[in-house]
Order: C-alpha cells, then structure tokens, then sequence
C-alpha cells in the first residue's frame, strides 16, 4: 500500500496575507492558481468562497490532481448556502469540515446527500472540525487529516507524522498549517520533509 500526504494550508483566504509568498506584482485572482502550483492541498471557508465567488468558485468546480481543495463550512445557514452552490455548479471539493453544525444534520436525509455527492462530497468526506488531529492540543489521531502548528521543528513534525501514520489506516492523508499563522519556510519544509519521507 503506497500512502500520500497532501501538504498545504486549513484557511488558505488568511495564507500570506503580506506578499511574503506571493509576488508582489501578481493579481489577486491568480493567487489560488500560483498556491496550487507550490502545494497540494487548500480549505477555504465558505464564507471566502461566497465573498469572492468568481475566481474561487471556478477553481471549486475544476478536478486538479496536483491540488485539491476542501471547505470549511460555518453553521446551518452556511449549509444551505453550500446545498444552493452544489445544486447550481458542478463542485469538486475533496473535504468538507464542519463548525457549529453537526454530521448528522449535514447527513440527515437522502436528498441532501445526492446534492453533496454531486460534489464528490461522500459521507466519510464529510468531517466535524474537532475530528482534524492537532497534535500540541489533542490525544490520539483518527482521521486522514492533522492540523500543526507552525512554530514547531521538524524533528516535531516527522515525530507526529510518524505516530499519524502508525494510528491511522488511510491510504491518502492531508496535511495542513493554519493560514493565518503558516509562512512559506514551514510548508516548504514540511512538504520536502513529506517527500524525503516516501509519502509524496
């Protein structure tokens, strides 16, 4: 069994906010496009997705296996939002994470799970926030996704790598830093560390 790590940011609106990644020079709206060619994974609130709908929500509806994108999604009426977008577009969306609204309610009836399916959004793709592992602040990992911090070493990282991989059985794990905190050295270095490590 070959396993991958996908490597990039949880909220990428808040990523490099200061240019420090992105040239100076480069339009706003090519930002997502020069983030997916460096990394290969992204969450983008919901809420940044309808605030910039164009340029986001074209990249939401285009399958990209270099990188995919995944969204976090704020309470009940976000939800509604997020069922009108799936029934009118042809969203591809790898996670969805949830806040202030839970699993069940997101999953309670048929319909609305052919709505989220027409955007590869299966059940078991569908995630409670509290189910993302942090490893500074949360017991054992579960699930195919893990949240670190920024400021740690990476003899941090490949520790809590290592005992990801050894409590969880999925084949395709993700791989995220908070944008609002993460900087280019970090997930460069995480990602080079990923790759030495055989999980590209």
């Amino acid at each position: 069994m070959h396993r991958t790590i996908r490597t990039g940011v949880f909220d990428w609106c808040h990523f490099a906010r200061d240019d420090s990644f992105y040239p100076a020079d480069l339009p706003a709206d090519w930002r997502l496009d020069f983030y997916r060619n460096e990394f290969d994974s992204a969450c983008v609130s919901l809420e940044c997705l309808l605030n910039d709908a164009t340029d986001l929500l074209q990249a939401c509806t285009e399958t990209d296996e270099r990188s995919q994108l995944s969204l976090h999604l704020c309470g009940q009426g976000q939800f509604r939002r997020l069922l009108e977008l799936c029934a009118a577009n042809r969203l591809q969306v790898q996670y969805l994470i949830l806040e202030e609204i839970s699993r069940e309610t997101v999953l309670q009836n048929e319909p609305q799970q052919q709505v989220l399916g027409r955007a590869g959004l299966v059940p078991e793709r569908i995630l409670p926030i509290e189910g993302l592992w942090r490893p500074d602040e949360t017991g054992e990992p579960t699930g195919p996704i893990a949240l670190f911090p920024a400021g740690a070493s990476l003899r941090d990282y490949r520790s809590w790598i290592e005992q990801w991989l050894k409590m969880v059985p999925h084949e395709e794990l993700t791989l995220w830093f908070r944008g609002g905190s993460a900087d280019y050295r970090t997930l460069e270095a995480c990602k080079t560390l990923v790759g030495l490590m055989g999980f590209a």
